[in-house]
């Protein structure tokens, strides 16, 4: 027998997460039910995901936890410019610099 957790993706009041149902399933095909769980998580339209696949039928018990999938954000470049030269220690990169620690006071 297996048990899927369907979660809301808001939060309430509290800051947790709400169960909105718990599906008993007479299964054994827990690998397809795991598969199918991915797949409807990455529904961004949907309001509920799927948060965890449990196999009761084993001992101990089998489960997997899942994560609702998120919009991807891009970022945008951007370039550092400082006043004066000699005093950037950062350069144009702050990311790719290995030196990020000043050494001159200002």
């Amino acid at each position: 027998m297996l048990k899927i957790t369907y979660v809301y993706k808001t939060l309430n009041e509290q800051g947790e997460r709400e169960i909105e149902s718990v599906q008993k399933i007479r299964s054994k095909d827990y690998f397809k039910y795991v598969a199918k769980a991915r797949e409807y998580n990455s529904d961004l339209d949907n309001e509920l995901y799927i948060s965890q696949v449990q196999d009761c039928s084993q001992t101990p018990t089998h489960t997997t936890c899942l994560t609702q999938v998120r919009a991807e954000k891009t970022t945008n470049d951007f370039n550092i410019r400082a006043r004066d030269l000699k005093y950037s220690n950062i350069g144009n990169s702050p990311w790719d610099n290995v030196y990020l620690i000043p050494t001159l006071e200002f």
